[in-house]
């Protein structure tokens, strides 16, 4: 889809082996915006969502 023969000597294949991963699961940008806003007016921390780190 991306170019006209699979012989074109300009694709490239690139390999990527990570060796630590970090996942988040959060609001959206909006709901992590406005809690960011409440907690700096009350001086908390926001909640923003899960985190967790994995390695190899």
């Amino acid at each position: 889809a991306f170019w006209d023969s699979a012989d074109d000597p300009n694709i490239r294949l690139i390999v990527v082996s990570p060796n630590r991963a970090e996942f988040w699961d959060g609001p959206n940008s909006l709901t992590a915006a406005v809690k960011m806003m409440f907690a700096s007016v009350t001086g908390s921390k926001p909640d923003l969502g899960d985190n967790r780190e994995t390695g190899m």
